[in-house]
């Protein structure tokens, strides 16, 4: 098995597939992130943020953020 984690986008290969799926599922997470990312409310581009995404054999099956925490 091969397994990458990688910067993402919602635009990266599988993004629309694991977002449908958990939105079938009962989630909305991904479909707010992908809202955000759209509207440039929140791209995790600042220094030390990162949309990261976990590839299994090519497949995108989980998603990861890290964000500022501003005090």
């Amino acid at each position: 098995m091969n397994n990458i984690i990688v910067n993402i986008t919602p635009e990266n290969k599988g993004f629309l597939a694991l977002k449908v799926e958990s939105i079938s599922a009962g989630f909305n997470l991904l479909r707010t992130l992908d809202e955000n990312w759209l509207s440039g409310q929140k791209r995790f581009d600042k220094a030390g943020e990162n949309l990261l995404g976990f590839y299994a054999d090519g497949i995108l099956v989980g998603d990861g953020t890290l964000s500022q925490v501003l005090p």
